[in-house]
């Protein structure tokens, strides 16, 4: 008897070859007919150049079943909102990553605050970025010194439930005093 048997898979970009066999032997029986080719799936991005307040960046994008480069572009440099980090100052492309990134917004619109020290809410709303922390759900902290509805809110309620921090007591957190590198150190380890 007669089965339809895959004798070449088609790939990205070369098609493939499909036959009548003998279920009981494998031979070929009459002609084949082809494959088509199915062109290239899901995409693989890799950034060659990352783009800053300063330069242009560039990225590759290969096809992610067989690996072939498919295309090259440029990524626009990023705008630099920040009235008080210069383009030529020697942070300035540090500041464009995590601006870019989402992991640091200014102090304003226009003032990143270089020179600012950070606060413990600060840090806890940079880890939590950091690693895409959903704080959706947070609205409310145990602590009574986080106010509902501050940018840091949800950011400290969910270190406190990961066990990321404990507080300065067990009711304050103490938001707006300045990060020591201890604390630091150990928030991030946990």
């Amino acid at each position: 008897s007669r089965v339809k048997a895959l004798i070449k898979d088609a790939t990205c970009t070369e098609g493939g070859l499909r036959a009548d066999v003998c279920s009981d032997c494998g031979a070929v029986i009459g002609g084949t007919e082809a494959v088509s080719v199915h062109g290239h799936g899901d995409k693989i991005i890799r950034v060659t150049a990352q783009q800053t307040f300063k330069l242009a960046g560039e990225r590759e994008i290969y096809c992610a079943d067989c690996l072939t480069l498919i295309s090259r572009e440029s990524i626009a440099k990023i705008s630099n909102p920040f009235g008080d980090v210069k383009n030529s100052a020697w942070y300035a492309d540090a500041v464009s990553y995590v601006y870019s990134r989402g992991i640091f917004n200014g102090m304003s619109s226009n003032a990143f605050g270089p020179d600012t020290g950070v606060t413990r809410a600060m840090f806890v709303t940079v880890l939590g970025r950091m690693v895409n922390a959903d704080v959706s759900g947070y609205k409310t902290s145990v602590f009574s010194d986080v106010p509902k509805g501050k940018y840091y809110t949800g950011y400290v309620a969910w270190a406190n439930e990961n066990g990321i921090v404990t507080g300065m007591s067990a009711t304050t957190f103490a938001p707006d005093s300045p990060i020591t590198r201890e604390q630091m150190c150990t928030m991030i380890v946990r």
